[in-house]
């Protein structure tokens, strides 16, 4: 293709550096093969430069994305790296066609479960975009499993829901065994039939967090084996029914939890030590502490009842707790204040 100068001359005519200097023009071809724009590059810099128009295209030198301006702002081109997350839309989330799986409304737990498997062995994060993901299966499945330590599954809230249609009683949503440091958050959990389902199982799952959850329908477990430093935070509890249960358990914490037309829900501490379980808001639960569970911090808690078990149960504390009936206390050593009967 042709390159001239800004300003043109006649044949003869002398011609200046300054001239030179100036912008040239090209009025000749850009190479194409076919459709095919052929050794173009985007305009590299390393800042965004000022005054641009709508259309305008950059790379990025310095962040290694390719940019283009919107009329607004500058959009990227193709995403920067995202450091092991992984994006799994719903059938109907509003921005599904960038993301990496995309579901159909049938065994989503199918994408979410590939999402999972695909992170590297160190984990990552797999998000969930708003919307609704439908599992269906067989009796006693579990639906998620989680392969690698350190994996993330968050949502974006209660508007990302996990519907269990069809499921039939005795499902597991998530299951955790023998991995460390995962955490499920920010996420809902339906069960639109009059079935039981357990929302979170785990074995020797250490540093578990649950945060952000809601749970809904007839009956729903946490069960939680051999595990320490869990945390069970956040979790608002809308079923008929509900359970959570640590067994083998130490170091962990339950905290911040809301029943919300619950009829019955149980805390379960069997044969764990140094457990915290504060903050419990809903005059329907229950809170047991069962034989040989020692060390225990049952403190600022609203409950129905409140029992110690068992005279295995050593040093227990129940401080500062609201509850229906009388403390149940059958255990040793147990340090008991300022807890109100109604």
């Amino acid at each position: 293709m042709a390159i001239k100068h800004a300003d043109t001359k006649n044949p003869g005519e002398r011609g200046y550096a300054s001239e030179w200097n100036k912008d040239h023009v090209v009025d000749g071809n850009v190479d194409f093969n076919q459709h095919e724009l052929v050794d173009a590059v985007l305009e590299n810099v390393a800042a965004f430069p000022g005054g641009p128009v709508e259309g305008r295209a950059v790379y990025r030198t310095d962040l290694n994305i390719a940019y283009v301006f919107n009329g607004t702002d500058w959009e990227p081109v193709s995403p920067s790296r995202r450091f092991a997350t992984l994006v799994v839309a719903a059938s109907n989330s509003l921005d599904k066609y960038r993301a990496d799986y995309v579901c159909d409304g049938t065994d989503d737990n199918v994408e979410i479960q590939n999402a999972i498997n695909a992170l590297p062995a160190g984990g990552g994060r797999v998000l969930l975009l708003e919307g609704t993901y439908n599992f269906y299966n067989d009796h006693d499945v579990d639906h998620i499993n989680i392969a690698q330590s350190g994996t993330t599954i968050e949502g974006q809230g209660a508007g990302t829901v996990l519907n269990m249609v069809g499921i039939p009683w005795e499902n597991v949503v998530f299951d955790v065994q023998g991995k460390i440091r995962c955490k499920i958050c920010n996420l809902r959990i339906e069960q639109p039939i009059d079935e039981d389902y357990w929302a979170v199982t785990g074995d020797g799952c250490n540093e578990l967090v649950l945060e952000l959850l809601w749970l809904t329908g007839d009956q729903s477990y946490i069960e939680i084996w051999n595990a320490s430093n869990v945390v069970i935070t956040n979790v608002i509890l809308d079923t008929t029914y509900n359970e959570i249960y640590l067994h083998g358990c130490y170091r962990c914490v339950i905290s911040d939890l809301v029943m919300s037309d619950v009829t019955s829900c149980y805390f379960y501490l069997s044969s764990t030590d140094h457990v915290h379980l504060s903050n419990v808001c809903g005059t329907v639960a229950v809170c047991e502490i069962l034989a040989d569970s020692d060390y225990n911090v049952v403190q600022g808690c609203t409950l129905k009842a409140l029992k110690i078990t068992n005279a295995n149960c050593d040093g227990n504390v129940l401080h500062g707790n609201f509850t229906d009936s009388a403390i149940t206390d059958s255990g040793t050593n147990t340090h008991k204040a300022d807890n109100w009967t109604f």
